[in-house]
């Protein structure tokens, strides 16, 4: 009876809860046979469903493709779209269409940022709404662009060509440092080209078919890495490492990664010899929503 209240609610929408239960360290509702869900937008102001129309948008976004603005719910509209001084010259806007075209800058330019302000309004009542917004610039270099470990074999790395060229990609190996090691423990030498914008995804052959079906290339040595370990792209030349999820030579990694992904923050536009945990967006364990696909 739970499940079917559960499945009977409509995002944006509004209820009134009768014999409410409780809450246990968190937002976690306990249902009993008497409880009932009933809905109540229609009684809903329309400040209400401004505000809420509003609060769909980000605070800060990444844009490194074309985008059109959603469909608000309740019939509210978005009027009088502002692209700030700075974004000018990377974003434009049509006020018929609602498309928003990308224009980057170029491989070793700075990212741009800037304000995109507009206003949600429905009949007499109006919010105004102000996204930070960055403009990455092209890659000069393949970076890693998710790292999953989940359950069981449930693992994954993904790379990400976000330059503009096609990438070659024998020139790299994938290397895994166990347990806090400095040196490498295991590797594999990566071969074919990737097209720009396109992801190229190694895997564990054992790992669940949400992940297998969008794989690229099976690897049980490098793919079998625990919470603790360190995964590093090298320049297959020499060894050096350009980039990194972990650091190495640490023992006291004490499972940093373990049980979850990683989806490396789209304002991030290259690799880095230096991790950074702050580079990346944490998500539970078993999501393999963005897998596939960057920014």
């Amino acid at each position: 009876e739970a499940q079917a209240l559960l499945d009977g609610i409509t995002e944006g929408n509004a209820y009134d809860v009768e014999t409410v239960l409780g809450w246990d360290d968190g937002p976690m509702l306990y249902f009993t046979e008497t409880t009932a869900l009933t809905d109540v937008t229609d009684a809903l102001t329309d400040a209400q469903k401004v505000s809420f129309a509003a609060s769909t948008f980000p605070e800060t976004q990444g844009l490194a493709a074309d985008t059109t603005l959603p469909t608000l719910p309740y019939g509210v509209t978005i009027d009088d779209v502002v692209i700030g001084t700075g974004l000018d010259s990377n974003l434009t806007y049509d006020d018929v269409s609602g498309d928003i075209t990308v224009t980057r800058p170029a491989s070793g330019s700075a990212n741009v940022t800037g304000t995109v302000t507009l206003t949600v309004a429905l009949n007499d009542a109006t919010t105004d709404v102000t996204i930070d917004v960055t403009v990455p610039a092209y890659a000069s270099e393949l970076f890693i662009s998710e790292y999953i470990e989940g359950s069981s074999y449930n693992k994954a790395i993904e790379l990400y060509n976000d330059t503009e060229t096609a990438i070659d990609l024998t020139g790299y190996k994938l290397a895994l440092y166990a347990n806090g090691s400095e040196t490498i423990s295991k590797e594999v030498t990566l071969s074919g080209s990737l097209a720009a914008g396109e992801t190229f995804i190694l895997y564990n052959s054992q790992a669940d078919t949400a992940i297998t079906d969008l794989g690229d290339l099976s690897d049980n040595t490098v793919i079998n890495f625990n919470g603790d370990d360190v995964v590093a792209l090298l320049d297959a030349a020499d060894d050096s490492v350009i980039d990194v999820f972990g650091t190495i030579g640490n023992e006291n990694n004490n499972n940093f990664a373990e049980d979850v992904t990683y989806v490396r923050d789209p304002a991030i536009n290259g690799p880095s010899a230096t991790f950074d945990m702050n580079d990346w967006i944490e998500y539970g364990e078993d999501y393999f929503d963005d897998l596939g696909t960057h920014r």
